[in-house]
């Protein structure tokens, strides 16, 4: 019987259940190693100087020390968003740039790529059970539409 593939973030495990993002290496045997938990709802990107020191230190040229994070909203989806609007040029979402206001709602397997071609996958199992909750919660603002999920 084979065991759910845990990636570490320090000296943590991480549960592959939870939402996560994982590095995509171009070297097959580092990819989706290093996976960074978002259990504590919030977690920085940037340089190693950043203030706060970010969890996912990126090297890269074009890289603030405080570029990014993704932070937990009280509807329980999660929102990327960058520093400001040089970050959101080195920055892409799925092979797209940032809308004008820096920020995107993260969906299930989203790519996250940076300047320096580091690349993470958001992956939130339990999205599509949080989307159904949001919808059922406003559902009397929605009545008569049709929603797909």
């Amino acid at each position: 019987m084979r065991q759910k593939r845990r990636g570490t973030f320090g000296s943590e495990k991480v549960d592959r259940t939870s939402p996560h993002v994982v590095l995509m290496h171009e070297d097959p045997q580092m990819s989706g190693v290093l996976c960074y938990s978002l259990a504590t709802g919030v977690i920085h990107i940037g340089r190693k100087n950043g203030d706060p020191v970010p969890e996912i230190i990126l090297p890269s040229i074009g890289i603030k020390p405080n570029h990014a994070k993704i932070m937990l909203l009280e509807n329980g989806l999660f929102e990327f968003s960058v520093c400001d609007a040089d970050a959101a040029l080195n920055t892409m979402v799925n092979g797209k740039t940032l809308p004008k206001k820096r920020s995107k709602i993260l969906n299930h397997l989203d790519r996250i790529a940076f300047a320096g071609g580091m690349i993470y996958i958001f992956h939130y199992p339990l999205l599509s059970r949080v989307q159904k909750k949001i919808v059922e919660q406003n559902a009397s603002e929605n009545e008569g539409m049709e929603i797909n999920l």
